[in-house]
């Protein structure tokens, strides 16, 4: 099974998931998409906001699933380790691709702020909403869940 060494290694559970949390999650992450959108605001809080809705589907991804991270220190890596043999590898690349985020995220939020450029903002604002649209979408069609696709705010 795809997500056995995380199941072995205790970094995630089995947890069952109702349709309307994984609807809430998405639509959260909607809401954060633009927040990270909003004009003014630095490159680093441009990819901090940018990253976390891109976290969320991965996590509304995993709820589909059936699964979540075990809390505590590397909740966010768990979370990118899963999107990555998650649906047959769908997300591989985009899972490598926020793991990416993650590292710098946490370098920008919590060691040196200034870090991130316009273009890495902007990447990576793009990057999570195609992503959060292709969640949504995919929760629909696999898994005929009413309603997954957020409105937009």
């Amino acid at each position: 099974m795809a997500y056995d060494d995380l199941l072995r290694d205790g970094r995630i559970r089995r947890h069952s998931v109702d349709a309307d949390d994984i609807i809430a999650a998405l639509t959260i992450a909607q809401a954060r998409l633009g927040d990270a959108g909003v004009n003014g605001l630095s490159n680093d809080g441009r990819f901090v906001f940018a990253y976390d809705p891109a976290r969320a589907a991965a996590e509304a991804v995993m709820g589909t699933e059936g699964y979540r991270p075990v809390a505590g220190s590397g909740h966010h890596e768990t979370v990118f380790r899963f999107l990555r043999v998650a649906a047959e590898g769908r997300w591989a690349t985009e899972a490598a691709e926020f793991e990416q985020a993650r590292r710098k995220r946490n370098a920008a939020e919590y060691d040196e702020w200034g870090l991130i450029t316009e273009t890495e903002a902007d990447r990576l604002l793009s990057a999570a909403r195609l992503f959060v649209e292709d969640v949504a979408k995919w929760i629909v069609a696999a898994h005929d869940v009413d309603r997954a696709h957020p409105r937009d705010s």
